[in-house]
């Protein structure tokens, strides 16, 4: 079952630290999370399930996916991260 963990604001907001869900693509498990954490819709997600413009998908700690189609197995991991940064 793929499990989408959340880091930072997306983590205060939903108060989680992760959400598994049963999703097979990344389109489908962003939905599944806006339905499991809806107070997370309009900052961290738009409203039909995919990522605001803050922040960033990433699959596997490996690579930034962007997708909605892209394919899911059950071991892997969506990283949601803030793609502001500061200094």
């Amino acid at each position: 079952m793929p499990t989408i963990e959340l880091f930072g604001n997306a983590r205060l907001i939903a108060g989680a630290r992760s959400v598994s869900v049963t999703a097979r693509t990344v389109g489908a498990a962003l939905y599944q999370l806006a339905q499991a954490h809806p107070e997370l819709v309009g900052s961290v997600l738009q409203d039909e399930g995919s990522l605001t413009a803050a922040y960033a998908l990433n699959l596997n700690g490996t690579r930034f996916v962007q997708s909605s189609d892209e394919p899911l197995a059950d071991a892997d991991e969506l990283l949601i991260i803030s793609s502001l940064s500061g200094g």
